[in-house]
């Protein structure tokens, strides 16, 4: 599709990039219906479960591609027929006119693109729990933002003119797509309306997550290090570090949530790992 000659219709489309998400699909399928939007398009990379069989009882927009993340979602970006889009994510539950509120507001920051806020649902253990404190840290001030994910909505002809994803399909895409923001001068930035982070979290989902976050890192920092000046490595490098080391630890402990000071420290460790494994696996 050629977005500069195509004619978006006003209104609002939702995509989804999944694989394997049948434990969460039809909860996150079910409430973002509720909220009446023009489209609703499911991108898969090639689910083995029933993703895609859950998938079509809620919607008949159900289209299966060769997994990545910048590829399922360049393919739903293709599809969308209306002016404004919303990236939603399989394990996330929306409110009732969610999609009414992050457009009212989106509108009225001025901003190239903007996500929800996350508030988590499931508080059953230490690292649930952990990650909840994560995002009252992480979205702690709204507003302009380095770097946005999650739930975020933009105007469909100006994402698909200012960011080319589609070759970027590691866990870094929200880190790639920031350095393209910074580079072109487009703020983004973090709103009030919220959605609800269902995903349930024990120590195997734990460390898969961030050991694949810490993958992505490493994939971001090799396709840029050429280009980098050493300062900048160093910064990349340590990023991690920096956060889950000794930023948001303190910051936990200033919120009285000291016990959950080591999720922060484990989910450096793993991130690390990560890296680690990409370097000796050489991807």
């Amino acid at each position: 599709m050629n977005s500069e000659a195509y004619e978006y219709i006003d209104g609002v489309a939702v995509i989804f990039r999944t694989l394997n998400n049948e434990k969460d699909i039809e909860k996150s399928l079910s409430s973002i219906k509720e909220n009446n939007p023009d489209q609703i398009i499911l991108v898969d990379g090639g689910s083995i479960d029933n993703t895609q069989i859950i998938a079509k009882k809620y919607i008949d927009e159900v289209y299966v591609v060769q997994r990545g993340m910048g590829n399922q979602q360049s393919f739903g970006l293709s599809k969308v027929k209306y002016k404004y889009f919303v990236q939603a994510e399989a394990d996330h539950v929306y409110p009732r006119d969610f999609i009414y509120k992050l457009l009212i507001e989106y509108k009225e920051s001025n901003l190239f693109g903007l996500q929800a806020s996350l508030i988590c649902t499931l508080k059953r253990n230490f690292f649930e729990k952990g990650i909840s404190v994560f995002y009252d840290i992480h979205q702690l001030n709204k507003g302009v933002s380095g770097t946005i994910g999650g739930p975020s909505i933009y105007k469909t002809k100006d994402y698909i003119q200012e960011l080319n994803l589609e070759s970027w399909n590691g866990y870094a895409i929200d880190t790639r797509r920031a350095e393209i923001l910074k580079e072109k001068n487009l703020k983004v930035g973090l709103g009030y309306t919220e959605a609800y982070q269902h995903q349930k979290l024990d120590y195997k989902i734990f460390f898969k997550k961030y050991f694949n976050y810490g993958k992505g890192d490493y994939d971001f920092y090799n396709y840029h290090k050429k280009n980098w000046s050493f300062k900048r490595k160093l910064k990349s490098i340590t990023h991690v570090f920096n956060r889950y080391i000794i930023d948001y630890p303190l910051k936990a402990i200033k919120m009285g949530k000291v016990l959950y000071v080591p999720y922060f420290w484990f989910s450096a460790i793993f991130r690390y790992a990560g890296w680690a494994w990409a370097i000796i696996k050489g991807k």
